[in-house]
């Protein structure tokens, strides 16, 4: 894994992803995920004070539904 610019990458192949969580005290969080190689992303944006531990519980089931990596 790797950060530049405030943003994350890992993986390669289709596997590959850049990722960048966001916090704006107070209470607003997001996430984003994007895979290049297989042209699809998601993005998160929970407004509430647990908004991180709900965008991790959101993001698992959302990615196997779309068929994307689980890495």
């Amino acid at each position: 894994m790797g950060q530049g610019l405030d943003g994350f990458v890992s993986g390669e192949g289709d596997a590959f992803a850049f990722f960048h969580p966001g916090d704006n005290d107070p209470g607003a969080t997001s996430w984003l995920v994007g895979y290049p190689q297989l042209g699809q992303g998601v993005v998160i944006m929970p407004n509430g004070a647990m908004g991180n531990m709900l965008a991790m519980e959101i993001m698992a089931p959302l990615s196997a539904d779309c068929g994307l990596p689980s890495e």
